[in-house]
């Protein structure tokens, strides 16, 4: 008769199936995480455009989102001839992954002090018509992108290095 239990071949041969299931797992887990978290900053910077563009329409008042490659800032002006130096910041906003324009031509480009303002006035309409990605981009995968017209904003994702195709 038998005893209970398991032989010490049993025992490794599940530790030598757990660990080739652990070694496949992780880097798609890694990966999984590193595209939830790029969906999730998208949604974050999707919200603070929509919500700047009805308080600026709620409240009567021209709001700016001033953006660089890892932060983001809003304020609101008491007029439209306020400088944009002036104005009280409402929010600033540290980034985890680098936020980059998409230019039709070039493609990803960092944001620097002349293309970086988007301006709500006080009807929350802009004039300046922009595409950001959210970096590193990948293609045809995943909310990554928001495009901003000039009385709407939309989410997408990258399909090319100058393209965002919006869902």
């Amino acid at each position: 008769m038998r005893p209970k239990g398991f032989t010490l071949v049993e025992v490794l041969f599940a530790i030598l199936i757990m660990g080739i299931l652990a070694a496949v797992s992780i880097p798609n887990y890694n990966a999984m995480k590193k595209k939830a978290d790029i969906e999730r900053q998208t949604r974050e910077i999707y919200s603070t455009v929509v919500a700047t563009r009805l308080s600026a329409m709620q409240n009567k008042q021209r709001s700016i989102i001033f953006f660089q490659p890892n932060s983001y800032q809003f304020k609101v002006y008491s007029s439209s001839a306020e400088p944009q130096t002036a104005g009280a910041l409402r929010s600033s906003t540290a980034l985890p992954f680098k936020l980059q324009k998409v230019d039709s031509t070039s493609g990803l480009i960092d944001f620097t002090a002349s293309n970086n303002i988007l301006e709500f006035d006080v009807n929350g309409v802009t004039t300046t018509n922009m595409t950001f990605a959210i970096t590193p981009v990948i293609y045809n995968e995943g909310t990554n992108c928001i495009v901003v017209h000039a009385i709407r904003t939309n989410m997408g994702r990258m399909s090319s290095a100058t393209d965002c195709k919006v869902k």
